[in-house]
């Protein structure tokens, strides 16, 4: 197999990925995910484990940076 040829079928696969991961949120796909549903999950989600590591925090861990 040439380069070239292992370029292109590896862009491919690239290709297909990003498009399996858009019909996730893609409005004729019967099961899409809401966007605006899962980005507020994440958003509350990410404050939760913001609040509770701050909860573990301790005066050793001064240095290090969340």
């Amino acid at each position: 197999m040439t380069q070239e040829k292992a370029d292109l079928i590896n862009r491919l696969v690239e290709v297909e990925e990003q498009i399996q991961d858009l019909w996730e949120f893609h409005p004729d796909n019967p099961n899409a995910v809401d966007v605006v549903t899962k980005f507020n999950d994440l958003q509350r989600e990410a404050h939760s484990l913001e609040s509770y590591l701050e909860t573990l925090w301790s005066p050793e861990d001064e240095e290090d940076v969340i």
